[in-house]
């Protein structure tokens, strides 16, 4: 049985997920990650009503990425029931929208979220495994719009450290801070946040070589997040092109699941496509291939 926590699985892109993969592979067993213990059971109890199949293939893990003492209570708690190598795979979609105004909440959840889940519960997912992190195409859009000179870091090629990760979203969230109330103006907290997530996704890889770990955009989908901001345009998330969730759960679970993805340590676009970390890549346009580039050899197993 393939066990697999996704986080913020609630509601939104995380709840489709879960009902996907549930429904793709009767081999799955889904643990919905949510923050609010009781919203969490709701949602299990909503895909039980639906689906009759699932009772047994379901479970619940209170689980606060914004909190690392709460990622690590569920690691164990994890650990303590299932034991060692418990679980298959791992979907970091936890996410948050916001303002400049509101960027260490953003960078926190978006970025520090995922860094912290894996770094707890990557050591629970067996040899083989697959870990997906939930980025957007508003990452590329946000390093496409940098200067020339400050593209090599953004764009994976003078490959920076988590360290150094660390240190950018920090001083991101400092300018953001002093900067609030006054005009001068920032990028997103949301984009920049998305950009880091990629940048992570190929340190993850490197970290955790025996595991496949991609992350990617769902799309334009129609959730919380896109429905606030279709609000401030004075416009419904349909109308600016929003998609069902459901088909938000398409490409993570086809990397979650899918025996022929290729890709360690990619970005890909919502068609299943690797993408580029620096520029906007339509679906359904070419798949980005780095000349030379090719998917490293699976290392050795972790124990």
């Amino acid at each position: 049985m393939k066990r697999i926590l996704v986080t913020g699985a609630n509601k939104g892109i995380g709840f489709a997920i879960v009902e996907k993969a549930l429904s793709d592979d009767p081999n799955t067993f889904m643990i919905i990650g949510s923050r609010d213990l009781k919203k969490g059971q709701d949602a299990m109890a909503e895909l039980f009503a639906k689906h009759s199949g699932f009772q047994s293939r379901l479970e619940v893990l209170q689980l606060d990425v914004g909190q690392p003492a709460s990622v690590k209570r569920a690691a164990e708690e994890m650990r303590s029931k299932y034991g060692t190598f418990c679980l298959y795979g791992i979907v970091n979609n936890a996410g948050v929208g916001g303002t400049v105004e509101s960027a260490r909440d953003v960078i926190n959840t978006n970025f520090f979220g995922p860094k912290i889940v894996t770094e707890e519960f990557a050591p629970l997912v067996q040899a083989g495994g697959r870990i997906v992190n939930m980025s957007s195409g508003a990452g590329p859009k946000y390093v496409s719009e940098l200067p020339h000179e400050q593209k090599s870091f953004w764009n994976g090629s003078t490959s920076p450290t988590t360290a150094e990760l660390v240190e950018t979203a920090q001083q991101f969230v400092a300018k953001a801070e002093t900067a609030s109330g006054q005009k001068e103006s920032l990028p997103s907290a949301y984009n920049f946040s998305k950009a880091l997530v990629n940048l992570l996704t190929i340190n993850q890889q490197k970290e955790f070589p025996s595991l496949t770990i991609n992350s990617c955009s769902p799309g334009m989908i129609e959730t919380d997040m896109t429905k606030t901001m279709a609000s401030e345009k004075g416009k419904s998330a349909k109308e600016m092109g929003a998609k069902p969730t459901q088909e938000g759960a398409a490409t993570p679970v086809y990397l979650l699941l899918d025996p022929n993805v290729k890709g360690r340590g990619w970005y890909y676009g919502s068609d299943g496509k690797r993408s580029p970390l620096d520029t906007k890549r339509d679906p359904g346009s070419p798949e980005y291939n780095p000349q030379g580039a090719a998917p490293p050899e699976p290392a050795a197993a972790h124990s």
